[in-house]
């Protein structure tokens, strides 16, 4: 259950960051959000989310399992590929 709703809050804030005028839903910026601020915002939510995970994961099992890089870069991956349809349709989408 705990790795359904990590993915569901993974995919409305991925997405919502492409959309939302203010930084990491929060900051308001002077002008408007260039695609450089945009990625910035998915790498800083990648490492927020995977600290949620990672409480979540401590929570429930008691331990933290050890993770090599080929987990981080899975997950990195996979970071983007869940932040893609907001991208897609924020920049291409017209």
């Amino acid at each position: 259950m705990t790795q359904w709703l990590i993915l569901l809050i993974a995919l409305l804030v991925l997405n919502g960051l492409w959309f939302s005028p203010r930084f990491l839903f929060v900051i308001p910026l002077k002008q408007a959000k260039s695609f450089p601020i945009a990625l910035l915002e998915v790498i800083l939510c990648y490492f927020l989310l995977g600290a949620v995970a990672r409480y979540a994961e401590y929570q429930t099992m008691g331990n933290l399992s050890h993770q090599g890089w080929e987990f981080y870069a899975i997950t990195a991956c996979l970071t983007l590929v869940i932040a893609a349809p907001g991208f897609v349709i924020r920049y291409l989408w017209k």
